[in-house]
């Protein structure tokens, strides 16, 4: 990885986050963007996240992430989709390394993400995995303490449960693929 040579699309790189939320995805992006910058290599990270609560505010309740939400499914592919072009123009001007921070839970928003790559640059997918209960119920509550999704909540319980909702209808869609 220390030198990336040949054709263009060659010495572009998405690295693409895969996992249920609470998993980690955003602090291994985190670490992987400073790892490759002190390599050398130009790298930015993309939250999917951030895109969305730009464009669909931070009031989103767990029924938004329900795989059975048309409109919900619409609005989340339509922000990765921003993201990820975001991204590529973002290589275009030099960037080497763009790290999509998000679910991508499903095999159509991957598929979707690999043909706006085709021909413009490689990418890559990695799955982040924690089934240690207690590392995820830490890092749930972490999500409600800090998250500007529940920054106007005033019932932190009601937070978590709202949280723990929103993974459920993560984890009913990945079982279903």
């Amino acid at each position: 990885a220390d030198q990336m040579y040949g054709p263009k699309e060659d010495r572009k790189l998405v690295i693409v986050l895969v996992g249920l939320p609470a998993r980690g995805k955003t602090f291994t992006a985190a670490k992987l963007t400073r790892y490759l910058r002190w390599l050398g290599h130009e790298t930015k990270h993309f939250n999917v996240g951030k895109y969305r609560r730009l464009k669909h505010g931070t009031n989103q309740t767990a029924d938004f992430f329900r795989g059975d939400n048309k409109e919900g499914v619409e609005a989340r592919n339509e922000v990765a989709a921003l993201a990820m072009e975001d991204m590529l123009s973002w290589m275009e001007e030099g960037g080497q390394v763009g790290i999509c921070d998000a679910t991508n839970s499903t095999r159509s928003r991957r598929n979707m993400l690999m043909k706006m790559a085709e021909g413009k640059c490689k990418i890559i997918f990695v799955e982040t995995i924690c089934n240690d209960q207690d590392v995820l119920e830490r890092n749930i509550r972490l999500k409600v303490q800090q998250s500007p999704d529940y920054a106007e909540q005033t019932d932190f319980e009601a937070g978590v449960r709202d949280f723990k909702e929103r993974l459920a209808y993560y984890e009913k869609v990945c079982m279903n693929q």
